[in-house]
């Protein structure tokens, strides 16, 4: 006889002998009792009645669902209607204790009456939403919700997870957690100024602005402003510039404007020597425009300053240490309303 026969031989005389119900003991010891159902293969999975201690269901991979009502001590096969006789998980509903739920190796079924009859979900096998387990390779999870045993949640051998609210009439693909990456509060130091940007379409033309009163400041010692913003990565790329207003009329002059690069810091300036009447600056402006994609969100401002020649040491503008000071930083006027709120980071 080769090899090979006598371990088929060897394999074919095993028998399998199960165990379920234990009886402890005055001592603790456990004293096993064999529920003798018989046959081969293996058990994946067993499920008490919710409310029958009697009820005791068993799920194995040859000769499908088993069923006992005397806590073990007899078994009958209860596969009616059933899909495959591999069976690998078993789900109870806990307020609806005669609803059952399986995943066989061809979808999932389901049964109203514990176990005696069985409705096929046929959009669950292999051909449709692929809801079924892979032996040695998967999570076969099935689960009920306690409060209502049409809502019902499976896990599959492609990795995805669904959930029904119809008894497994029809199911949702769910979408894994992905944490949302954390963005950084500051450019410089521990606060930043966080703007609430909103803006329902793409434009050239509209704009928002966070602003600083200067009150006719002299900046003429000063030869450059330059400020960092910082876009979600998730955002769209938004273009950010400087303005600033001076003289008694107010004049308003531009900085170039300066394309946004979602997830990093970028520096926008203006040069100074080429704006008119800084001696008497009267507000200054850093202005924001969604021109490529609507964009509803948060944009950081951080850093602002005045820089000068020489040893000269820069204005700082907009730093944001203190907890809870905007250094008088103040959102959008009537005629820009795309920055709807100002806030610290801190």
């Amino acid at each position: 006889m080769s090899r090979l026969r006598l371990w088929i031989t060897g394999i074919s005389l095993c028998i399998i002998q199960s165990f379920l119900l234990a009886a402890e003991n005055a001592d603790g010891s456990a004293n096993w009792q064999a529920t003798g159902w018989g046959g081969g293969g293996f058990f994946w999975c067993c499920a008490f009645h919710p409310d029958n201690g009697n009820i005791i269901y068993l799920g194995g991979d040859v000769a499908g669902m088993y069923k006992t009502e005397d806590k073990g001590k007899t078994w009958r096969f209860i596969n009616k209607g059933i899909a495959n006789y591999c069976i690998y998980s078993i789900a109870t509903a806990k307020n609806q204790p005669d609803r059952l739920y399986i995943m066989t190796e061809e979808g999932i079924c389901r049964s109203d009456d514990a176990g005696e009859h069985w409705t096929y979900l046929k959009h669950t096998d292999k051909t449709g939403l692929n809801i079924v387990p892979k032996r040695h390779a998967t999570v076969r999870g099935l689960a009920v919700s306690p409060q209502n045993a049409d809502v019902v949640y499976a896990g599959s051998a492609t990795g995805k997870a669904y959930k029904s609210v119809d008894a497994g009439k029809t199911w949702e693909e769910l979408k894994y957690y992905t944490p949302k990456k954390k963005e950084p509060v500051a450019y410089h130091g521990k606060g930043s100024l966080v703007l609430e940007f909103q803006s329902t379409q793409a434009s050239w033309d509209r704009k928002g602005r966070c602003s600083l009163m200067l009150k006719g400041k002299d900046l003429t010692a000063y030869t450059q402003l330059t400020a960092w913003f910082y876009l979600p990565s998730d955002a769209p790329s938004i273009e950010g510039q400087f303005a600033i207003q001076t003289g008694d009329q107010w004049r308003w002059q531009e900085g170039p404007w300066v394309k946004g690069k979602p997830g990093q810091w970028v520096q926008i300036s203006l040069n100074l020597k080429e704006v008119k009447h800084t001696e008497n600056t009267r507000a200054l402006y850093c202005v924001f425009r969604a021109n490529e994609k609507a964009y509803t969100g948060q944009v950081y401002l951080d850093w602002v300053q005045a820089h000068a020649e020489a040893d000269t040491p820069p204005l700082i503008l907009g730093d944001w240490e203190k907890e809870g000071g905007l250094d008088n930083w103040r959102g959008s006027s009537k005629d820009m309303p795309l920055v709807k709120k100002v806030i610290q980071s801190t």
